[in-house]
């Protein structure tokens, strides 16, 4: 140690300088070391700032296309939604329609076992164009029973009312001549003061019927609103069927009898199903 000590005594001048050369390499090698790190920092941090952006745009872009995938899928959706929409609608006005016929075929078998008469249910399936569109066309024919000259009645409004006779049969369908024909004649009655008539066809199913040949004795007793009804002196019609209601009275001075308007008790521009009646050919019952 004294030796050391001694040396550096003695050779103070070179110690000195080979420390302060020491303090100078290293001073520059931390520099360098700083000036090289300092680069490295820059670059990585530019790098990070590219990649935050390229992934900022790629979530961007990512984005973007699910979001347009989303949309057709729900344009799809929504178009599937009115396609089934559209088809609950029809859905339930076929439900309404099928309701309300099995309403109306409850209420028509109720009125034919309230029928007393043997009867036949028939539907009006068309007019005959042969006949000027005035005779009905039933869906039942020669092979249900049914004949020539049958009558045919038919319920609305809680009345049963005439609706006029079969005419011509066909093997499943048959044709009916009816009330408002110009070729229909039908014996009737006032069925409060019981005074009879002929009910007569206009050829017009919107016009009223004419009841011919009641007798003047009768003008005191009828009123708008009376009820007509089948007479029963008939070999077809059976008595006390109601035909219609009087809108009207033509008395003439000069005539033996008067007439008057009759409007049909029954509506033939709604009509859909009739009974065709099963009477013998005697008399009226």
């Amino acid at each position: 140690m004294r030796n050391v000590r001694g040396y550096l005594s003695r050779h103070r001048t070179a110690a000195t300088f080979l420390l302060l050369l020491a303090v100078s390499i290293t001073t520059m090698s931390l520099t360098t070391e700083a000036d090289i790190v300092a680069p490295k920092r820059v670059g990585n941090a530019a790098v990070s700032l590219v990649q935050k952006g390229a992934a900022g745009i790629g979530g961007f872009v990512r984005r973007f296309f699910t979001s347009v995938g989303e949309l057709r899928q729900l344009r799809s959706r929504y178009t599937e939604l009115q396609e089934q929409l559209i088809r609950y609608r029809r859905d339930e006005r076929e439900l309404v329609r099928l309701r309300q016929d099995n309403t109306r075929l409850r209420k028509l078998l109720g009125l034919s076992e309230a029928t007393e008469r043997e009867h036949l249910l028939a539907e009006v399936i068309g007019n005959d164009p042969s006949s000027f569109f005035n005779a009905l066309v039933i869906n039942k024919g020669r092979v249900h029973g049914v004949r020539a000259d049958m009558p045919v009645v038919a319920y609305q409004d809680g009345f049963q009312g005439l609706v006029g006779k079969i005419v011509s049969v066909g093997p499943v369908t048959a044709q009916v001549l009816p009330l408002f024909d110009a070729r229909s004649f039908v014996p009737s009655r006032l069925q409060s003061s019981r005074y009879s008539g002929l009910i007569q066809g206009t050829g017009n199913r919107f016009s009223l019927l004419a009841m011919a040949y009641v007798p003047k004795s009768a003008a005191d007793f009828v009123a708008v609103g009376d009820l007509v009804v089948t007479s029963g002196l008939s070999t077809i019609y059976p008595k006390d069927v109601y035909i219609g209601r009087v809108r009207g009275v033509s008395a003439k001075s000069w005539e033996a009898s008067l007439t008057l308007d009759v409007e049909p008790i029954i509506d033939f521009s709604r009509l859909e199903y009739v009974f065709v009646l099963f009477v013998s050919s005697g008399a009226s019952e």
